[in-house]
This record gives C-alpha cells, structure tokens and sequence, in this order.
C-alpha cells in the first residue's frame, strides 16, 4: 500500500480512505527457564514490545476529512484516482474542491 494513495474500501461506499500503516501486535520477550531439576522452558520475561504486523494482511486505513483508524483486509482496498474523490470532505464523486 503506498501512503500518497487513496483507496475505496468493501464495506464504505462512497468514502475514500488513505492508508495509515498497519496494525501493532506485542512480541513479548522471551527467556529461557531452569528448574532446580533442570528441566527447560521458555517463559515471557514481562517484556516486550509493540512491532507493526505485516504478515496478516490486515492494514489501518483511515476515512478523509477524519481521524479514525479502520482495521481492514488489504484486499478490501482499492486505489483510485485524484480526481475521483473531493480533497476536503472524502466523498468519491463530490467536486467541492473543484477537482472533479
């Protein structure tokens, strides 16, 4: 997905949508443990961090002219043109902005 894009997406007619990047999952840190038998295991230390999860084919794609996030199947998005959606408000087929 290319940031300078935007994109309708399945479920919002009407409404074009810049994609925004892509959902964070927690990878927790891992260590491995010893008991006094010594036996094994890997344990979450409590640590960790929030890293961006390309491999789900989810991406966060956010409506024109608004601030909220959409967590959505990339395969749902499809990119159209500059002059197919009004700059100001997001509608596609609007021409307020004098581009259509």
């Amino acid at each position: 997905m290319d940031r300078s894009k935007r994109y309708m997406v399945r479920g919002w007619r009407g409404v074009a949508f810049y994609f925004a990047g892509y959902p964070k999952v927690w990878e927790p840190d891992m260590a491995m443990m010893t008991d006094d038998a010594g036996n094994e295991w890997e344990a979450e230390t409590g640590d960790g961090e929030w890293v961006e999860d390309t491999e789900s084919g989810m991406v966060l794609m956010v409506m024109v002219g608004d601030d909220h996030e959409h967590k959505v199947d990339a395969t749902d998005c499809t990119e159209i043109g500059e002059d197919d959606y009004c700059h100001e408000c997001g509608q596609i087929g609007c021409t307020a902005d004098g581009r259509g």
